[in-house]
């Protein structure tokens, strides 16, 4: 596995840099772009956003080195090979995409995000969102933990955030959204079953791993207090 970080590369021409669209989906496509050699390629990474003065950057996972096809990109990367034992503990950090599935009207199992399902179902009574983003997110994240090999104690959820991400769609097609929501996550973990553990790790931790969820951060707690 590899590791890497990847942003602009701020030394490559305007007229390259223009060519990066700025909509979600469009940032999507820029980093599957980065890992797909074969149109038959399914999906074998995972990548996460984020902003720093300078802008956007992304973190992947990926099982083969990113390679920049546009001429645009700066990539740093690592091979990723962590040595975990079961009781050892971690500071983490993890964007994922809280859902709860259940059957409609015609038996179909569908997916609901978390917070909004919480929020139909009590009427918007009594609904403080920052409330319900930490109360059910962990709550979310513990039982994900339990399949996974982890227990978090304790875990700060927040920046909730909904998506609505459009692909060009041909004339005679109906241009539906692609709707997700995310959560950030930190805070601590203790392995409890390493094997399981190291395939959430490659794998990543619940749906919309294809649109920037998923990928599951760690650092030694050790580490991270002399850091």
């Amino acid at each position: 596995m590899y590791f890497s970080k990847v942003s602009l590369d701020t030394g490559v021409s305007v007229g390259k840099l223009a060519r990066i669209a700025v909509s979600d989906y469009k940032v999507h496509q820029h980093i599957w772009n980065l890992f797909s050699d074969d149109p038959d390629r399914k999906r074998d990474f995972l990548y996460r956003m984020e902003k720093s003065r300078d802008g956007y950057f992304f973190y992947t996972l990926s099982n083969r080195p990113p390679e920049d096809k546009d001429g645009i990109w700066k990539i740093e990367t690592k091979k990723y090979d962590p040595k975990v034992t079961e009781g050892e503990r971690f500071v983490f950090s993890l964007r994922a995409n809280p859902v709860v599935t259940k059957k409609d009207g015609a038996g179909k199992r569908k997916r609901h995000d978390v917070v909004m399902e919480a929020k139909h179902r009590c009427n918007n009574k009594d609904f403080v969102l920052r409330e319900k983003v930490q109360e059910l997110g962990v709550e979310w994240l513990e039982k994900r933990g339990e399949k996974n090999g982890f227990a978090v104690k304790p875990v700060v959820a927040e920046s909730y955030c909904q998506h609505r991400l459009f692909k060009k769609a041909k004339k005679e097609e109906k241009n539906d959204p692609i709707r997700f929501s995310a959560i950030d996550f930190s805070g601590l973990l203790k392995v409890t079953d390493k094997e399981f553990f190291l395939s959430a790790l490659y794998k990543g931790i619940g749906p919309a791993k294809g649109f920037g969820c998923g990928l599951l951060m760690i650092k030694r707690a050790s580490d991270a207090s002399h850091s």
